[in-house]
């Protein structure tokens, strides 16, 4: 099986990029069994805090989802990690420009992508079941040439702004949950796109 790498990058990689990346590994250890080699997921911060760990908030957020990211440690962006990627997914529109300004290419916000896949799932021809390598090459084409179509014709109502998820450091921990819990439905729609999975279908949603 062809193995998608996505690299999640916010400010310090101490809140949302390893949360982002933890929700990744839970999915995948939870629900895909034999599947879950579909994806490789890893996370960077772009003016990380190198070696500390995930905000005690952060931490709690995910345990309270069954996510242990207790051993996380900050790691500071570098181009490697960005070349060896398939997919890079930014929290901010600013993150998102400094990262293209580096000729990083598919770079995206992590909600704006989680929206084109959700839109792929519901009105796509795509075989979704279908977990060949030809298969998820395509699907990752056809995911990104779909956000990429969203940025070049997104309306005013649609900006930028509307897709991101701004810094929670210094929050309480409602806010981490409540970023946690909007960051969980857009990789949910990843994911299942992605890894041609009918798991999400089963369950009615």
């Amino acid at each position: 099986m062809r193995m998608v790498k996505i690299l999640f990058v916010c400010t310090g990689n101490i809140c949302r990029s390893p949360m982002a990346e933890g929700i990744v590994r839970g999915i995948l250890e939870k629900e895909f069994g034999e599947k879950r080699n579909c994806l490789s997921v890893s996370s960077a911060g772009i003016s990380a805090l190198e070696g500390y760990p995930a905000s005690v908030e952060a931490i709690i957020a995910m345990k309270e989802m069954g996510i242990d990211i207790g051993g996380h440690r900050g790691r500071k962006l570098e181009k490697s990690m960005i070349d060896e990627s398939d997919i890079v997914l930014v929290m901010e529109e600013s993150q998102k420009r400094y990262l293209r300004s580096l000729g990083a290419g598919n770079v995206f916000l992590l909600l704006a992508l989680g929206r084109a896949a959700k839109e792929l799932r519901s009105g796509s021809s795509f075989v979704i079941e279908d977990g060949s390598d030809e298969a998820i090459l395509s699907r990752l084409g056809a995911l990104v040439s779909q956000a990429k179509g969203h940025e070049k014709n997104s309306s005013a109502s649609l900006s930028a702004g509307a897709f991101e998820l701004i810094d929670p450091l210094g929050d309480s921990i409602e806010g981490y949950r409540r970023i946690a819990k909007v960051m969980e439905d857009s990789i949910r729609e990843i994911i299942f796109f992605l890894c041609g999975s009918n798991i999400c279908e089963n369950k009615g949603t």
